[in-house]
Order: structure tokens, then sequence, then C-alpha cells
């Protein structure tokens, strides 16, 4: 094979790359969450502090809901100011495989702010630990549970501690998680629950504890 044979088909694989990664970011579906940015949380009003897991490593794009998008590359939790405190909608796309593993509000900083998960998407979770804990007024409306991408999770201890706003939990895919520590600990809102695969758990301590409220669902 000449040397102008070898740059040309070197070339062809690149292009064929650039395209395959191009036509696989393309097909993917954000997660997609609502926030009201006139609730103050740690980063005060009009401002949104995307919740990351610090020792993870990150790859994907967020738009932020106002016509801007950022591209985040780092474990740094994205800030991001808006010019009117109103409600918007968040969509987060992960740029490789597993670009976005997890999300992190762990009872504090901006949970106070999430609304709604109207779109699971096709990012892959990594873990669910404390994912949405103290998210008190989060709801979740989207209808995409049974893709959603949870294949590589074995942890959901406190993923969704105390959301009392939610009455319903969708049906998503469990298969290969371990680890329920105190998933719904606090959601006394819960007035009917799914039967998901719990057939690898072998931590439910506390899982539905305090589940119990105005609707007396029996957790």
């Amino acid at each position: 094979m000449s040397l102008l044979t070898s740059s040309i088909t070197a070339a062809a694989l690149r292009l064929i790359m650039t395209l395959l990664m191009m036509s696989a970011a393309s097909a993917a579906d954000p997660f997609i969450m609502s926030i009201d940015t006139t609730i103050a949380g740690s980063s005060g009003v009009k401002s949104f502090l995307l919740p990351l897991v610090p020792y993870d490593t990150y790859d994907f794009s967020v738009d932020w809901g106002d016509g801007t998008s950022q591209t985040v590359l780092t474990a740094t939790s994205p800030l991001h100011t808006y010019t009117s405190a109103a409600t918007y909608q968040v969509e987060i796309t992960e740029l490789v495989a597993g670009g976005f593993p997890a999300i992190y509000f762990n009872n504090g900083g901006d949970c106070l702010k999430l609304q709604q998960i109207s779109q699971w998407g096709t990012n892959a979770w990594a873990s669910l630990n404390s994912a949405f804990a103290g998210c008190q007024n989060l709801v979740i409306t989207a209808t995409d549970e049974a893709t959603a991408n949870l294949s590589n999770v074995t942890d959901m201890s406190d993923a969704w501690y105390i959301c009392p706003a939610m009455t319903s939990f969708p049906a998503l895919v469990t298969t290969h998680v371990s680890n329920f520590f105190g998933a719904w600990y606090g959601c006394s809102g819960l007035s009917s629950f799914p039967a998901i695969d719990t057939s690898n758990g072998t931590n439910f301590f506390a899982a539905w504890s305090h589940c119990e409220g105005p609707r007396h669902f029996p957790c």
C-alpha cells in the first residue's frame, strides 16, 4: 500500500468516526427538568446551580431554557444566571456515552427550585445516590421511564429523600439496583407506587419510611 493510499485511508477512517460520533450525539435525547428561579435557594433568585458529583467525569451540554447553552467538561457545578426570575426548562444531553453520569441535589443547594422532570432521555446514568434528595417541590411527569438508561445504576440510596410533592412514581427499570437505602424516605404524598424490580436489592433500610401522609399510602 502506498503512502498516499494509507493517508487517504486514515483520513477516511477519521471522517467515518467523526460522522458516527455526530450521529450518536444527534440521536441522544436530553434529560429535561423545570426549575423555578423565583425561589432563592443557595444561588439566589434568577440563578441556578446545576449540582454535579465532584469526583465524577462529565462531558455534556446544557440548554438553560433562555436561549443560551453551555458545554460542561468538568465536575465543577455550573452556575447560570437568568435575566429574570421565572420557570425555565433545562435540557441536559450527554456528548459521549456516560457524559452525564449523575446529578446531586443532596438535600441542599438549589433543591427547592426543581419543579418537574418531564423527560428522562437517553443519558446513561451511573448513580442516583442522593440525586433528587430534598427536592420538595418535585413532580415527575415524564412518560419515557421504560427507556431511561439505568443499566449501570446500583446505588439509589436517598435518591428521592423527602420529596413529598410526588403523588406517584414511575416504573423505572431498577434491575441492577442493590442499594435502596432511604430511597423514598419522607415521600408522604405518594398515593400509588409501581411494582419495580428489587430482585438484586440488598439494602432496603428506611426505603419507604415516613411515607405515611394524608393519603395513607401503605409504604
